[in-house]
């Protein structure tokens, strides 16, 4: 999955939004942050998109 990190957050592309509504409770955000860096922080989020509604 390839996202786009911004001010406002992770912008998913429309793929991705497909495959989050068909998993549902079985879908996984996983957000890398810092990532040249040696110490790379990993954030999980668990079935995001509801979360998101609205945000398409």
């Amino acid at each position: 999955m390839k996202l786009a990190m911004g001010q406002g957050g992770v912008q998913r592309e429309a793929n991705e939004w497909k495959q989050a509504n068909n998993l549902g409770d079985e879908y996984w955000l996983y957000v890398v942050l810092d990532d040249p860096t040696p110490e790379p922080r990993l954030f999980r989020v668990h079935d995001p998109q509801p979360q998101q509604k609205g945000s398409e």
